[in-house]
């Protein structure tokens, strides 16, 4: 059986529990790959604690950047370890796809405010662990992922909580049982957030809950990537939805594998598209005749094209308001400035002069 498998991608896979006999076998490959890949991602099956502690002794001479841990039914006897391999390494982000209780993740909730991680994505939750998360969501946190985690509505309002004193900017709540009262409690703080990316992919939605999400949609001002394919949208909640697009500056609209018609594609949908920002938009799977759809697409196309013109303009501005955030934040909190969006932002030539008068004054 093969002990791991590497990538061509800087991702390095453990299929099995690693044991001592393994571990010798693997050794000199396992270095070779870490110490020739910079940013490379982990991907551990069965957790073992010669693996993790072997990788850990190359610390001073490799840069791991991810770790991603999947089924694992021995995570609770590992959790304090992979939170040393957090700290040890510096990781930026940490995915566990396992089944846990609240007893298995709690030394990684109680150890974040010590940790870099800013992405965290959770396979399943219950509510004890929910409500801890909620509260830790207010240090380095900038990307969170929480889908297939089964969160009902009573969850959503101990996220919603957490949400509006975080520093979030991606939230993705993929297939869970978020309904109307849920979309309530998250709507409600969506305002008070700096999110960019919201997807909420197969979550039974419907016309109710995109309804009260569009009353406050506009007033999220950072926002600019919705999720919204197989939410259970018909017509009635597609034209609310298109009426408050043009006092968005969303770019990126996803509503595939919804119950939209062809008449709200034609009729409702492109009259609005050159009033947005929008330059990428996924529609497919929808209730439009199949020798119709090309037609269609190509005039969005159009439209789409003309738009990325006009989001140009804007998008330097957006950029500049973002880094002024994240900087404030880094000031606050005298962190390094390495690894996150403010060098990003600083290889923007078009706003560099602004940011430059910025620190200055500051």
């Amino acid at each position: 059986m093969q002990e791991c498998v590497i990538y061509g991608n800087n991702v390095i896979d453990f299929c099995q529990y690693i044991t001592d006999v393994d571990w010798s076998k693997i050794k000199k490959k396992v270095y070779q790959f870490l110490i020739s890949h910079s940013k490379i991602k982990i991907r551990i099956g069965s957790c073992s604690m010669i693996l993790l502690k072997n990788l850990m002794s190359f610390s001073k001479k490799i840069d791991i950047e991810e770790l991603e841990i999947y089924d694992s039914l021995l995570f609770r006897y590992y959790a304090k370890l992979i939170v040393q391999f957090c700290q040890l390494f510096r990781l930026d982000k940490l995915v566990i796809k396992s089944s846990f209780s609240y007893h298995d993740i709690e030394p990684i909730f109680c150890a974040s405010p010590f940790m870099k991680i800013t992405k965290l994505s959770l396979y399943k939750l219950n509510k004890k662990s929910l409500k801890l998360l909620s509260y830790k969501l207010k240090y380095r946190l900038t990307e969170l992922n929480l889908s297939k985690c089964s969160l009902s509505n009573n969850y959503m309002y101990y996220l919603s909580k957490g949400l509006c004193k975080s520093n979030i900017t991606h939230l993705y709540l993929k297939s869970n049982k978020i309904v109307f009262d849920g979309i309530i409690y998250l709507s409600r703080v969506l305002p008070l957030t700096n999110l960019i990316v919201l997807n909420l992919f197969e979550n039974r939605l419907g016309n109710s809950g995109i309804n009260i999400l569009s009353k406050y949609i506009p007033n999220c001002h950072t926002l600019r990537e919705l999720g919204l394919s197989r939410t259970n949208i018909f017509s009635e909640g597609f034209v609310i939805l298109c009426s408050i697009l043009p006092s968005t500056k969303i770019t990126t609209l996803l509503i595939a594998q919804n119950f939209i018609t062809q008449y709200d594609i034609e009729h409702v949908l492109l009259p609005v598209l050159p009033k947005t920002f929008i330059t990428k938009i996924s529609w497919h799977g929808n209730m439009v005749e199949h020798h119709i759809q090309n037609k269609i697409q190509s005039e969005i196309k159009k439209m789409l094209l003309k738009n990325l013109k006009k989001q140009k303009n804007h998008n330097n501005s957006f950029q500049f308001k973002l880094f002024l955030i994240m900087l404030n934040i880094q000031m606050t909190r005298n962190d390094h400035f390495k690894n996150n969006i403010v060098l990003e932002t600083l290889c923007n030539p078009d706003i560099s002069y602004c940011i430059e008068d910025f620190l200055k004054i500051s």
